[in-house]
């Protein structure tokens, strides 16, 4: 075990009383000493031993300013601790699925291995106990340490893709991610999803969190070529595996799901004629950095904005000489003032401002000079235009 393993189950512990677990891929994680920064903790017992262990688990991990989220319908409270680890605090509970697709109606269970059946697959259904007096049990009831042994991702219910559909997606990042293979009932369970389009079922916005989970991992340039290979995705995909090359995995390395998407989108927007703006992400800074580069690399930039942070890191990674110019105070060498002294009319210095960016980018202009030059010749162009039309 891990030394940062060892310091957080002491940790734990010696702060939590009662029947608390690690659970799901935390508790995968741990079994295989592998790091994380999500932590899900499951509890047993009454409202008042519940309060008592998130009082405890919010002085371990503080919640970052307006963090905190009561989830009452799904019994669960999560946060987010400053240096964004995730915290997942539940009780024990059932789920059942009134229709395909649908988020589940959620009612009370006593232990947590009633809990650990509701699951998807078998590796993701076992649970490690952090506080007293259970610290230390593994609670396993579908073997799911032996099928990581033996490479295996299995599920626990034969409907379980029919129930949920992003279980399909969620199985091709875990099988990816820990190199496992599906055994023949799960493979079967998933081809069967795959002829009955089971993935239509769940709202758009639902299956597009999804593909920015496959955008977090390590491997996301790998997983994306799988979700293509099923046929998966195909309003974002085939469109944008032209830019899946392992050189922007390199490139992308540092960047967070918002960052590779947009790099991702720079590197194949030439290519592609979908808009990925309009698509419901369910995140305004995702759909304006969309935008943005829509903005950019069809050369409609407006000279007096810059764009946000993710954009700026995935220019620095796909386009440095783009994110050159916008980390400069003045990204396009010619400020406003400038330019009405150059012309009084509006209409002619916006005109201007977008033929500048345009030279800009293309590379025709490369300093304060050139800009200069380049628009005195623009204007000089209009002038000799207009006196064209008028005689």
């Amino acid at each position: 075990m891990t030394p940062t393993w060892s310091r957080l189950l002491t940790k734990l512990r010696r702060a939590l009383k009662g029947h608390v677990y690690l659970v799901g891929g935390p508790a995968r994680d741990l079994y295989i000493d592998r790091r994380t920064k999500d932590l899900d903790f499951l509890i047993e017992g009454a409202d008042r031993d519940y309060a008592h262990v998130i009082h405890a688990l919010k002085d371990i991990f503080p919640p970052a300013h307006e963090s905190f989220k009561d989830h009452a319908a799904f019994r669960t409270m999560t946060w987010e601790t400053r240096d964004a680890t995730r915290i997942d605090c539940a009780r024990p509970r059932d789920e059942t699925y009134a229709q395909p697709g649908c988020l589940p109606k959620v009612s009370a269970a006593a232990l947590v291995a009633d809990d650990l059946k509701r699951r998807d697959f078998t590796v993701n259904a076992f649970a490690f106990g952090v506080g007293r007096p259970v610290a230390g049990r593994w609670i396993d009831p579908f073997a799911g340490r032996r099928d990581l042994g033996r490479r295996c991702l299995r599920l626990l219910h034969d409907d379980s893709f029919r129930d949920d559909p992003t279980r399909m997606l969620r199985g091709l990042r875990l099988a990816t991610r820990l190199r496992l293979e599906m055994d023949a009932r799960t493979q079967a369970c998933f081809d069967e999803a795959k002829r009955g389009d089971f993935l239509v079922t769940v709202s758009r916005q639902r299956r597009y969190r999804e593909f920015l989970l496959a955008l977090a991992e390590d491997e996301w340039i790998h997983i994306l070529r799988v979700f293509n290979e099923n046929g998966l995705f195909t309003e974002l995909l085939p469109a944008l595996t032209g830019g899946l090359q392992d050189a922007l995995a390199q490139k992308t390395r540092r960047l967070d799901a918002t960052g590779r998407l947009f790099a991702l989108y720079l590197s194949t927007f030439a290519d592609t004629s979908a808009k990925l703006s309009v698509l419901p992400w369910g995140d305004k800074g995702i759909h304006a950095g969309l935008a943005d580069i829509e903005a950019l690399v069809s050369r409609r930039w407006r000279a007096t904005r810059l764009p946000q942070a993710s954009l700026m890191q995935a220019l620095y990674a796909v386009r440095p000489e783009w994110w050159k110019r916008f980390s400069s105070r003045a990204p396009f060498f010619i400020t406003g003032s400038y330019l009405k002294l150059l012309t009084k009319d509006p209409a002619t210095r916006g005109r201007l401002q977008t033929k500048l960016v345009v030279a800009v980018l293309d590379g025709e202009v490369t300093d304060r000079r050139s800009a200069v030059t380049f628009l005195k010749r623009q204007i000089a162009q209009t002038d000799k235009t207009e006196h064209c039309i008028i005689e």
